[in-house]
């Protein structure tokens, strides 16, 4: 019931800002909440590899993956990261700024976690 009072909020929203010009508070992706698998989607399809969502900090939860049903996350809102880029400079930049509050892990082709020090084009390389 929730959600569909919020959904109907940011359509009245979006309604009401196309109605006075204001296109940048229209409807946008970015304001639509999903979950942790939809998100996993969403930057592999992006970023041609996967990705694991972690729980960070202190506590018995630190370093557990997090349920693939958990919901409440901003959809990835970026679109591919150049290939020169590292997988910790990518982590940082994009991973951090958008999921706080999570640890991250990119995987290989092969299974295998990758390197902070690797590039992204060996890893999208890696599901060739």
């Amino acid at each position: 019931m929730e959600e569909c009072a919020r959904v109907a909020a940011m359509a009245a929203r979006a309604m009401l800002a196309s109605q006075a010009g204001l296109a940048e508070h229209a409807l946008e992706e970015e304001d639509v909440m999903t979950t942790v698998k939809n998100v996993q989607r969403q930057i592999g399809r992006r970023e041609r590899f996967e990705v694991r969502f972690l729980y960070e900090g202190p506590g018995p939860t630190a370093g557990r993956d997090v349920r693939d049903d958990r919901a409440g996350l901003p959809n990835y809102p970026y679109r591919r990261a150049s290939l020169d880029c590292t997988v910790a400079e990518w982590v940082d930049r994009r991973f951090r700024v958008s999921y706080p509050g999570f640890d991250f892990q990119v995987v290989m082709g092969y299974g295998k976690v990758a390197n902070g020090r690797m590039l992204l084009s060996n890893v999208r390389s890696s599901y060739e």
